[in-house]
């Protein structure tokens, strides 16, 4: 069967939101009136634990898929896989640089100091330094995020029950 990323991420959320709602009707479920028709409890959970089972199916074909499939990445090729789990850390990077350009207070500008011998901190780095740091993360995480768009959309053959994404 030819899947795409895109593709075993929508059937993985299809049936996570099935298994929520097979959640709330276990619950509601334990109780009933005597003139009430309702499923047995053991008949939703059978539902659900096969709604469990089919989760994890399709997230161990996910990492297949993402250690399978290839991105370019900073001149070299990566697994899919290794871009997922690196871009929070890039994205975190891109805003410790955002956020350490300084951003002037126009009531209040104090430079830091020691108190008992007045001694001010001096900057490492120039507001342009910071910027052009800045800049790189950003580049460096916005081209993370267009691979694994790019990775995502690329379509393999997998060996794969189809019932899956039913």
């Amino acid at each position: 069967m030819k899947l795409n990323g895109y593709r075993i991420k929508n059937a993985i959320q299809s049936h996570c939101h099935q298994r929520e709602v097979l959640g709330n009707q276990f619950k509601k479920s334990l109780k009933k009136f005597p003139d009430e028709d309702k499923p047995k409890p053991t008949a939703i959970m059978q539902h659900y634990r096969t709604c469990e089972e089919t989760i994890a199916h399709l997230q161990q074909l996910q990492t297949v898929y993402n250690n399978t499939v290839k991105v370019k990445f900073e001149g070299g090729t990566v697994p899919l896989a290794f871009l997922i789990k690196a871009v929070g850390g890039m994205g975190r990077t891109e805003k410790m640089w955002r956020t350490a350009t300084p951003k002037p207070n126009r009531y209040y500008d104090e430079p830091d100091e020691r108190k008992n011998d007045t001694t001010y901190a001096v900057d490492q780095m120039t507001a342009e330094e910071l910027l052009e740091y800045s800049r790189a993360a950003a580049r460096r995480s916005a081209n993370a995020r267009e691979q694994i768009a790019l990775g995502n959309a690329t379509e393999i053959e997998m060996d794969v029950d189809s019932r899956l994404f039913e």
